[in-house]
């Protein structure tokens, strides 16, 4: 909410572009995404890093580290963020005509939005 908040606030042509431009579907997907991290994809994502990572043996937390957690919510995300990502960016990528390389749709693609800053973090996890 803050980097939309802040986004609509200061507006610029590049800021415009970031919340998907002036077409009403392009910036109702951008926030789709901007809002489904948070909302949905945080505590699973957060739950894998703070238990891989944070609590890593040698580490002075790794008598909290729960390999439960790590192994539930990793699941839980290949389960049904990846699917969900993936039929996103092929669905919209093929109704655009272009190739999933070419697609400049609203993540991961050609073009940065606001949406790709909000899932880079769930982008990178294993």
């Amino acid at each position: 909410a803050i980097m939309e908040y802040l986004l609509d606030r200061f507006p610029s042509e590049r800021s415009e572009e970031m919340l998907g431009g002036r077409e009403h579907r392009a910036r109702a997907k951008v926030r789709q995404w901007l809002h489904y991290a948070p909302a949905t994809l945080y505590s699973r994502a957060g739950s894998v890093y703070v238990h891989s990572w944070e609590f890593r043996r040698g580490q002075k937390g790794e008598h909290m580290r729960d390999d439960n957690a790590i192994a539930t919510n990793s699941a839980w995300l290949r389960a049904h963020f990846v699917p969900f990502a993936v039929s996103e960016l092929t669905s919209a990528a093929a109704a655009s005509g272009a190739s999933v390389e070419e697609y400049a749709g609203f993540i991961a693609s050609l073009k940065l939005t606001a949406a790709d800053i909000a899932l880079s973090w769930e982008m990178m996890l294993p």
